[in-house]
């Protein structure tokens, strides 16, 4: 018997087949195949999104996408890492730190410069120490320092800016701007102080460094606006995927690219959230047909109902009711003699009713998991048919699932 793990991966209407004369997945696919085989699912995942953004009706790449999402949610443990990613992984690492560092060592001697000099409390001292900061605009100080220093650094700052503005240092308006723009800069509010430091603007608009400052923090202000509103639908695009809510899956994926339009996970979750969307609307049909082929098997026709069981995982591979009566019935078959195996004349000449009874061996076959054997059969009744659509759906199934074994 097949693993669940394949069956779950079945690929049902392979569009490669009888496409010229290879029979071969499109390279897409066979990418996506290839990466599946070798357990990296996110590698496959993309590839074919990439194939069904080639072809967006590709019954093959969507099942190829529903497949692997499925699987990729099935697996708790990341792959280990191999030998050359962990070299890499130990580079970016140590690269990673020395700028860290780098930062940490540039960030301190700002941050003391400015504690030394608005400590004067002389205007000029002040504005002097301030001109340092603009280095510091944006950036997340406690990320790049865990250390009491910078802390401390930021404290006295603060402080030194607060005595200064309640002692009315400053003389001219546009230089308590300023301040006032530090002081909340500082204190994390950036919106009020892109305010202050566009009133200050106001009072000297020929201030280039002034204005350099305004419009680098009013940037950051719009970019961190964005990337909270991002990471907020980021989350609830996330919930909705865990909770199987496809079609809100789905219009937060959009809402997600249409602030950031080359964000890879929600192109990816996209086209997830389609595919889930068609198959969620395909259920009930199913399931319809799923129990009309139940009921034709209680009449005694098990090969009629092996057939109607059949079409529906041609529909939807991952429909494992409709798989689990076509082995059931596939167990019936072979224990029965009602159904001798067809004589199949190699050669013959196009014969349709001989094509149907090599196509019905070739059902029988798949039903009992002998998958290569139905292949075979299939091939075979299309050459005595060519026009025999329902063996060659059923090749196409069966090729596309033997492309991942």
């Amino acid at each position: 018997m097949r693993s669940l793990c394949l069956t779950a991966f079945v690929f049902l209407a392979a569009q490669p087949l009888l496409r010229g004369e290879s029979g071969s997945l499109s390279p897409r696919l066979q990418d996506s195949a290839a990466a599946y085989r070798g357990g990296r699912y996110y590698d496959a995942l993309r590839e074919a999104v990439a194939a069904l953004d080639e072809d967006p009706r590709d019954p093959t790449a969507k099942n190829y996408v529903w497949s692997i999402t499925r699987k990729i949610q099935k697996e708790q443990t990341p792959a280990p890492l191999k030998p050359g990613e962990v070299e890499r992984a130990a580079k970016f690492a140590d690269k990673s730190l020395k700028d860290q560092r780098r930062r940490a060592r540039e960030t301190l001697a700002s941050l003391e410069k400015a504690r030394r000099q608005t400590a004067a409390r002389n205007p000029r001292d002040i504005l002097e120490g301030l001109n340092g900061m603009d280095k510091l605009l944006g950036r997340d100080i406690s990320s790049d320092l865990a250390g009491e220093q910078a802390r401390a650094y930021q404290n006295e700052i603060l402080k030194n800016l607060q005595a200064s503005l309640n002692g009315k240092v400053f003389i001219a308006r546009k230089d308590q701007l300023r301040a006032q723009g530090y002081l909340a800069y500082f204190n994390g509010d950036w919106a009020k102080a892109v305010d202050l430091w566009s009133l200050a603007l106001k009072e000297d608009p020929a201030d280039k460094r002034l204005s350099g400052e305004t419009a680098t923090l009013r940037k950051l202000v719009d970019r961190r606006a964005r990337d909270e509103k991002l990471d907020d639908l980021l989350r609830q695009a996330r919930i909705h995927v865990r909770a199987g809510n496809w079609a809100q899956a789905l219009k937060t994926w959009g809402d997600v690219s249409a602030i950031d339009p080359t964000n890879e996970e929600a192109r990816t979750g996209a086209a997830v959230a389609r595919v889930a969307v068609e198959k969620t609307a395909l259920r009930k049909r199913l399931k319809d047909r799923t129990e009309e082929g139940l009921a034709v098997y209680q009449k005694g026709d098990v090969f009629g109902a092996a057939q109607i069981w059949l079409e529906v995982l041609q529909d939807d591979p991952g429909f494992e009711e409709a798989r689990a009566w076509l082995q059931h019935a596939g167990r019936k078959i072979k224990s029965s003699a009602a159904q001798p195996p067809s004589k199949k004349a190699e050669g013959s000449p196009a014969d349709p009713a001989q094509a149907l009874e090599i196509y019905k061996d070739g059902v029988i076959q798949y039903s009992q998991d002998n998958v290569a054997q139905a292949v075979e059969l299939w091939k075979k009744a299309l050459v005595l048919d060519p026009t025999l659509a329902r063996a060659r759906e059923a090749l196409r199934q069966a090729q596309a699932e033997l492309a991942l074994q």
